[in-house]
């Protein structure tokens, strides 16, 4: 079992930013993942928060998007690739025309 988080925070700058020019975004992204075998682990990442402040917004922190969920299992196809397939599923809105599925590809060089 793995657990980790992605998370950041970026300040934008603007000597004269307009209105709807963005400023500030606050981002968690909780995620996991749990080993079948050597080559093969369901996945899950949450997009918990995403915090955008815009130039013209009341407050500092902003207004947080729908948060959304994405199951999924890896496959280490080599020590090198692995192929990650997850469906993106937000749960206060379950509706087709929303959930979508996407695919990860990663290539290690060293």
């Amino acid at each position: 079992l793995t657990v980790g988080t992605y998370t950041f925070i970026r300040q934008n700058i603007y000597s004269d930013a307009a209105d709807g020019a963005r400023l500030r975004t606050i981002y968690f992204a909780p995620n996991g993942s749990y080993s079948l075998s050597d080559k093969l682990q369901l996945t899950l990442w949450v997009d918990l928060l995403r915090l955008n402040h815009n130039q013209g917004d009341q407050g500092f922190l902003g207004t947080n998007a729908a948060w959304d969920i994405e199951p999924g299992v890896n496959w280490d196809i080599t020590k090198s690739i692995s192929l990650n397939p997850y469906v993106n599923l937000f749960p206060g809105n379950l509706s087709v025309d929303n959930t979508y599925v996407g695919v990860n590809l990663t290539a290690k060089a060293l």
